[in-house]
């Protein structure tokens, strides 16, 4: 704690009310204080403040415990999520609630999707994409075994290639009339987007499908864009 309070500067005043919630949770909770502990320490060392780190500690612990992980990896994971989409601290308990959302539901884990999304979201956060549609996506690819690095890679492969398309995913963009679509504020809609490319492109005969998922997204994203085309719309939703 004594690190906890060099890293984030806690007046003594806040310093007391760390310590306090991490002796709090150690009595409350499956984790010990200094798991608690090391949680803050991640969020410290992403630049949050005491007060935030005091807010956000609850939501990330909810999540690291139906995740069936340590707290200190659930803190890292998320505080890297946030700082890489562009999001708060104030989007801490949003963020957890996604994450527990996609590993609930979908067949990934926090350390797989954590690992997914410090390959992808970066760029997705430099188009603006919602979490949520990104947590979509993972999933998706996730329920047919392209997980953590793999499902990475491929959503990132597929965000650049829409993006900035080459002349061969150009020309198959414009013959079946695909694009990358913008929100009002101009930032990417991921879902819609998606729902533009299963629209264009589920129903085409197999053979044409696959040749035009690999000049859209390249054999490194090919799998995962077919995986989004393909899925069933109840699994989608």
């Amino acid at each position: 704690m004594q690190e906890v309070k060099a890293i984030s500067g806690a007046t003594e005043d806040e310093f007391q009310q760390l310590l306090d919630l991490t002796a709090k949770l150690g009595r409350e909770t499956q984790f010990t204080a200094t798991d608690a502990a090391e949680g803050l320490k991640y969020m410290s060392m992403a630049g949050w403040s005491a007060k935030e780190s005091i807010a956000g500690l609850p939501s990330v612990l909810r999540l690291a415990q139906i995740g069936c992980t340590d707290l200190g990896t659930a803190s890292d994971i998320v505080t890297d999520v946030i700082t890489a989409m562009g999001m708060q601290a104030t989007d801490c308990g949003d963020m957890a609630d996604m994450f527990t959302a996609a590993i609930t539901s979908s067949n990934t884990n926090v350390e797989m999707l954590g690992n997914t999304m410090s390959y992808v979201a970066p760029i997705a956060g430099s188009l603006g994409v919602e979490f949520e549609d990104l947590a979509l996506a993972a999933g998706l690819l996730a329920d047919s075994g392209i997980k953590a690095s793999k499902s990475g890679t491929s959503l990132r492969t597929l965000l650049s290639n829409l993006a900035a398309p080459t002349d061969a995913a150009t020309k198959t963009m414009e013959k079946y009339g695909i694009s990358m679509v913008e929100t009002e504020a101009g930032t990417v809609d991921l879902d819609k987007t998606m729902q533009s490319l299963r629209k264009s492109l589920k129903d085409l005969p197999l053979k044409e499908q696959t040749a035009a998922a690999k000049d859209l997204f390249g054999k490194t994203g090919m799998a995962g864009g077919l995986t989004i085309i393909n899925a069933s719309e109840e699994h989608y939703n």
